[in-house]
């Protein structure tokens, strides 16, 4: 590891800056002015899930239109995320690999929500 002193401090927080956005491009998703998200991100963020009963329950949430909750059934997580049983473990690992879909599946569901937990169809995970 290298030593600086402390005269060298600005000099290396210069190079760390022009460094760290050195890849930044243009019109790049990290560019200032950039959209948040696209079609293969959702801006769609979630919670983790808790199981309760048959189903996983876990909170979606962005900006703009605040928290909503949802329920993934476990014979969905069986059938559309690949879940080997209905197990706590399973089902969390289905959600977790299934994370991206399960995003972009909630996203266009934010006008419908009505402060009632939406459980999750067979359709609305296929891509």
């Amino acid at each position: 590891m290298k030593t600086i002193s402390f005269t060298q401090i600005p000099h290396c927080l210069a190079e760390f800056v022009v460094l760290l956005f050195a890849e930044i491009r243009p019109g790049s998703p990290d560019s200032p002015g950039a959209a948040m998200s696209t079609p293969a991100t959702p801006a769609v963020k979630l919670t983790r899930p808790m199981v309760h009963g048959e189903a996983l329950w876990f909170a979606a949430y962005e900006f703009g239109w605040g928290y909503r909750a949802f329920a993934l059934p476990a014979d969905l997580a069986q059938r559309e995320l690949g879940a080997l049983d209905g197990s706590e473990r399973q089902l969390t690992l289905a959600f977790e690999l299934g994370r991206q879909r399960i995003a972009g599946a909630v996203a266009p569901m934010s006008s419908e929500y009505e402060g009632k937990r939406i459980s999750l169809k067979t359709g609305d995970l296929r891509s």
